[in-house]
């Protein structure tokens, strides 16, 4: 039962091969990319904060995304993502933040 509204939430089938070819179960598969999710969401909630003295700036962003996509195990779908995230770590002038 909770395997089909993974399946759902995700449109992949129980076991199902990467763009990089490697074979995958969902449910391991699903549990990564909510944990990435979720490291995602939190760095987004820090940066709606009330208090602009509180939001990280845009560098410390880049460079939590960049960790974000470097953690172990990163899923291929998550660093897809990510990829057409346009951000740098090393040439960032502005201290605004988020």
């Amino acid at each position: 039962m909770f395997t089909a509204l993974v399946e759902l939430l995700t449109g992949q089938e129980p076991i199902f091969a990467t763009p990089t070819e490697e074979v995958r179960g969902l449910a391991a598969y699903f549990l990564q990319s909510m944990e990435e999710i979720t490291a995602v969401g939190k760095l987004a909630r820090r940066c709606l904060g009330l208090h602009g003295s509180t939001r990280p700036d845009m560098k410390r962003v880049a460079m939590e995304l960049e960790t974000i996509r470097a953690s172990q195990g990163a899923s291929s779908a998550i660093q897809e993502e990510l990829d057409g995230v346009d951000y740098t770590v090393g040439d960032i002038t502005a201290t605004g933040s988020c």
